[in-house]
């Protein structure tokens, strides 16, 4: 019995203590579980993250860079859509939208709304959308809820959002604000890349021009310097031989070409000053009736006779540099004769508020839209065939348009009415009153023909 009383005690414990070792070992197991599997979920989310960012890395251009962000947002989210935005190349806010239909630009609106949900403390969040704004859920995506997040500390901001008709699992807000890092910079890539093409095209067209500039500059220079030696080498050849009037011929032939020559090296300096701001300005009072007329006289010859003025009333002087002014309708008129072959040139002069108005109409074929502001452009010739025939450096236009700002002025193209190109200058009633002019030009200026007024003006033909 005493024996029995020793061990019995002895037999609990030990049953106790393997009893204790086994529920031991079952936590043990449970626990290491548990770590192997948040383990094995944190690689998948940062070996997710890594080929996500792989992808983002391999892109060329804004647009695709945004689209495959926003798609890598959408998968790793399973959302139902997704948007990333971002700044463009002209510093605007822009996006791309991405579901089951592929990629395209998102509105404005959108991209607004989709920022207006980040707080400034935030990088990332998981939003109810149910409980926003009307305004704010039509503006993006039909979702109940958005995982938006923000990032790029490389000078270019990057904003995504992942909307989902389902609740979220724990870490998407996380896991999206860690991939929004690497997407901005693969953005900023992409967009520093497109600024570099883009620059580099443009200074092979600007190469280009230069080539086309420097052998139209050749033609324009040799030729009359050719002819001018031409004929002084005839009238030294021949001497008494040549009668008075072909001796009068070849030398007023020589003084045009010399006229022309001077012309040229003109014009290549008024640009050169124009571009660099150092352009006088020698403001006279002009008494527009009689400008229009040396205008019209001294464009008879280019024009053959069939430039028609019309002077409206013109209340008080007008005060500006008649020089300039003179060169930019003169090189109109001659652009116009050159251009449109048939049919009048109306030149029409009003008042309009502090400024004056110049139209100079033609009835030819005219330009094409994309082309109306092209035309003003250094070194452009539209049609290089007629430019040929006739001559000219493709200055001209960009020349007018230079001198109108000199002229605190400014000059537009418009499509005349049943074809043709009508070309309205505003320039200042005064130089000295910039202020009103800057007010009128801020507020959208009065460029358009006006209705003829009811009272009579003067008409100028050439």
């Amino acid at each position: 019995m005493a024996l029995a009383s020793f061990w019995a005690p002895l037999g609990f414990a030990v049953l106790a203590g393997v009893a204790a070792f086994a529920l031991i070992g079952a936590v043990a197991v449970i626990v290491g579980g548990r770590r192997v599997v948040a383990r094995s979920g944190e690689y998948k989310r940062v070996t997710r993250l890594l080929e996500a960012s792989a992808r983002t890395a391999r892109l060329r251009t804004f647009d695709d860079a945004l689209v495959t962000a926003a798609d890598e947002v959408r998968t790793m989210t399973k959302a139902t859509s997704a948007m990333c935005c971002s700044l463009n190349a002209k510093g605007q806010w822009a996006g791309m939208v991405v579901d089951v239909r592929g990629g395209r630009p998102a509105t404005p609106e959108a991209v607004a709304a989709l920022r207006e949900l980040l707080d400034d403390d935030e990088r990332a969040r998981d939003i109810d959308l149910e409980g926003r704004l009307l305004t704010t859920r039509l503006a993006l995506p039909p979702a109940r809820r958005v995982v938006v997040a923000t990032g790029g500390d490389v000078g270019v901001p990057l904003v995504v959002g992942a909307f989902c008709d389902s609740r979220g699992t724990v870490g998407q807000a996380g896991t999206v604000g860690s991939f929004v890092h690497q997407a901005a910079l693969s953005v900023a890539n992409a967009r520093l890349f497109e600024e570099i093409e883009a620059a580099y095209l443009h200074q092979l067209d600007l190469n280009r021009q230069k080539g086309e500039f420097v052998a139209t500059v050749s033609h324009e220079l040799r030729t009359p310097v050719a002819a001018i030696v031409g004929t002084i080498e005839t009238v030294a050849r021949l001497g008494d031989r040549l009668d008075d009037e072909r001796r009068q011929s070849l030398l007023a032939g020589a003084v045009g070409y010399g006229e022309r020559l001077s012309r040229v090296i003109e014009e290549l300096l008024l640009v050169a000053a124009a571009e660099q701001s150092t352009a006088t300005v020698r403001p006279t009072d002009l008494d527009l009736s009689s400008f229009v007329q040396e205008v019209v006289k001294e464009t008879s010859v280019v024009s053959d006779g069939r430039v028609v003025a019309t002077v409206r009333p013109v209340v008080g002087q007008v005060r500006t540099d008649e020089h300039k002014l003179q060169r930019i309708l003169v090189n109109l008129i001659e652009n116009a004769a050159k251009y449109a072959p048939d049919g009048p040139i109306e030149i029409e002069v009003m008042a309009a508020g502090a400024r004056v108005l110049f139209f100079v109409i033609d009835h030819g074929p005219g330009i094409a839209g994309p082309d109306c502001d092209r035309v003003f452009e250094r070194f452009v010739q539209l049609n290089q065939t007629l430019t040929r025939s006739q001559g000219g450096l493709g200055l001209g236009l960009y020349l007018c348009r230079q001198l109108a700002t000199v002229l605190d002025g400014e000059l537009v193209l418009t499509e005349t009415p049943g074809g043709g190109c009508s070309f309205c200058l505003a320039v200042s009633r005064d130089l000295k009153a910039t202020e009103e002019t800057d007010r009128l030009r801020a507020g959208g200026g009065v460029l358009r023909r006006p209705t003829p007024e009811a009272s009579s003006a003067p008409t100028v033909s050439a």
